[in-house]
């Protein structure tokens, strides 16, 4: 983990980090494989996930397959207003939709989450297809009076790619990618709502409307990618061109029900179902976007004059986009290395364009504005490190500048006036040892944001503007965060990892009406034997072990409040503030039980 944009070949947009995964492939292996795991716990949790590799010469197959479901826990979920029980059963509230437990009538947010990932590779060429799907429902997000949290949302998500590695010399080698994707809404995913409507003309019963809908948008890009590396005593580069073009939706495809007062819907068979769209009505609901891209990475080892080892890097990526023009970045860094002690400084800039979502996809509860402009982010980091092969001692400061961040809020998104500043210290501590003949590992991360500060309550956009653009965080991030833990390893078959984390209390954005968020403290275990049989390892994972009641701040404006709903004097019911939960109640704890086996 990188903090800021340090290294440009990875993309225009990381943004306050660069997180690298390095993935295991099957092709390096020359036996065939298998590896399986299988998991079950509380909440209907569960777990199927297993990875095949055939290897013969030349020629490697691997096949990757996960699906994952459940129900989002409900032990807490009463503790704050609007996800109580009540309001999402009550039929003055929905009328009888709650008597369809596909739509409505109880607190339960489900999710069936599964991907396949297929690969051929022969010597250096590579060709695969990966399909994922999330279908889940919208968990704590909104509150119970507004939207039935029971519903789907659906984003089945398809890619083909193809690779080519190439040496073209002992010292510089090319690869080559080739991406076709689509990533889209099903038209199966549904949202039910309801609003107040006070319309003294029509005087609607109860002084609110429902309504189902179903929902749909669909997305296609094709990217090429040339990528090279090159290497010569103390040079090192990587450098690269990129284009991609993209067919994108701008608003969703939507068909609705009819709006109705909850009263007057006592049989659901009398309300007309819409059908799932199948065709866009909305004209030149579509835009079409080309991507330029250049970058390079140049690393340069200097030569060991007294000072110890010392790297000076330098990179740049120039973007030209159909639609926000051209974007130039770019990083610089200096590294010093004097036996098992490191100092590092590094600056780097960043852009992220704005969502499509951001962009044209508004509805009731989210706004959009086409006029959005990219974020820009500018990065200083300056680190000591202490190394030895038992011993990590890191002390990290980071200072984080935005330019133009894009606020949402319910009718419309702006960059306007969008300046941040993050000033943030971390200390990293991880030591092993052994004791009686058990071996530890404990670990300590520590962060301080040194900028927090409480933000007054606003009641309109503007407020909430002015709130927001000063020289810290906007609300949502806390001061202090620690999580520290410790492995031990009793056997060569035995383990358990225990870890803890505390985050000190947050102040909430302008528009929440619950000003902050209260501190937590909470500990995972795991216990985990090995070779129990031949190939099969078992671990009894334990979440949340001391079942602590906390909460997240609620997303975008938080802005449904805690006083409880009612109806007044005039029939018409008086609930949330806004569509989006105050504050959003986490797991209490969970059990699971994980087995995997592997030849």
């Amino acid at each position: 983990i990188v903090s800021g944009p340090a290294a440009v070949t990875y993309g225009d947009n990381a943004f306050l980090a660069t997180i690298n995964v390095i993935t295991y492939s099957g092709a390096q292996n020359s036996e065939d494989s298998f590896n399986g795991f299988i998991s079950g716990g509380e909440n209907e949790r569960r777990i199927v996930d297993f990875h095949s590799s055939i290897n013969r010469n030349d020629w490697h197959i691997n096949l990757a397959f996960r699906q994952d479901q459940g129900f989002i826990d409900d032990r807490y979920h009463n503790e704050y207003e609007y996800t109580k029980s009540k309001y999402y059963s009550d039929p003055l509230l929905w009328g009888a939709f709650v008597n369809n437990d596909k739509y409505a009538g109880k607190y339960q947010s489900p999710h069936s989450n599964s991907s396949i990932d297929f690969r051929i590779a022969y010597k250096s060429a590579e060709m695969s297809l990966q399909y994922f799907e999330l279908d889940t429902g919208y968990g704590n997000k909104y509150a119970g009076d507004k939207a039935q949290n029971l519903g789907q949302w659906i984003r089945p998500d398809a890619a083909f790619h193809i690779r080519h590695d190439m040496n073209l010399s002992d010292q510089l080698k090319s690869t080559t990618r080739f991406r076709y994707r689509q990533s889209d809404v099903d038209n199966d995913s549904f949202f039910l709502e309801g609003f107040p409507f006070n319309n003294e003309a029509q005087d609607i019963p109860g002084g609110r409307l429902i309504d189902l809908s179903y929902w749909r948008s669909k997305n296609r890009s094709k990217a090429l990618y040339q990528d090279f590396q090159w290497s010569a005593d103390n040079w090192q580069s990587a450098f690269g061109l990129r284009y991609e073009e993209k067919k994108l939706q701008k608003a969703y495809d939507i068909t609705r029900g009819d709006y109705v007062p909850p009263s007057s819907l006592t049989d659901l068979n009398n309300y007309a179902i819409p059908s799932p769209p199948t065709s866009s009505t909305i004209a030149n609901n579509s835009t079409k976007t080309d991507e330029h891209s250049l970058y390079g990475m140049v690393t340069r080892k200097l030569a060991n004059a007294g000072w110890g080892e010392q790297q000076l890097n330098f990179g740049m990526r120039y973007e030209n986009h159909s639609e926000f023009g051209v974007q130039s970045v770019y990083k610089a860094g200096y590294v010093l290395q004097q036996g098992n002690v490191s100092y590092k400084l590094m600056w780097g800039q960043a852009f992220q364009e704005p969502s499509q979502r951001l962009l044209y996809g508004g509805y009731i509860g989210f706004g959009s504005a086409e006029d959005l402009q990219p974020e820009e982010s500018s990065t200083v980091e300056a680190s000591w490190n202490y190394f030895t092969g038992n011993t990590r001692l890191s002390f990290i400061f980071v200072e984080v500048d935005t330019e133009q961040s894009v606020s949402g809020f319910a009718g419309g998104a702006s960059n306007n006036p969008g300046k941040r500043k993050v000033r943030s210290f971390d200390l990293i501590a991880q030591k092993t040892m052994n004791h009686q003949g058990v071996n530890y590992k404990p670990w300590l991360n520590y962060s301080h944001i040194f900028n927090i500060k409480a933000i007054d309550r606003a009641t309109t956009i503007d407020q909430s503007y002015s709130q927001g653009s000063s020289y810290g965080p906007n609300g949502n991030v806390a001061e202090d965060k620690i999580k520290f833990g410790v492995n031990m390893e009793f056997s060569d078959s035995l383990s358990t990892n225990i870890s803890s984390r505390y985050i000190s209390k947050r102040y909430t954005s302008a528009l929440n009406p619950i000003d902050e968020v209260p501190s937590y403290f909470v500990t995972d275990v795991n216990f985990r034997w090995t070779n129990i049989l031949k190939g099969l390892d078992c671990n009894i994972k334990v979440n949340n072990f001391f079942d602590e009641l906390y909460y997240h701040p609620g997303v975008n404006s938080g802005n449904a409040g805690d006083t409880p709903g009612e109806f007044n004097g005039d029939g018409d019911w008086v609930g949330s503030q806004g569509f989006y939960s105050s504050i959003l109640p986490q797991a209490g704890r969970e059990i699971f039980l994980n087995l995997n086996y592997s030849f």
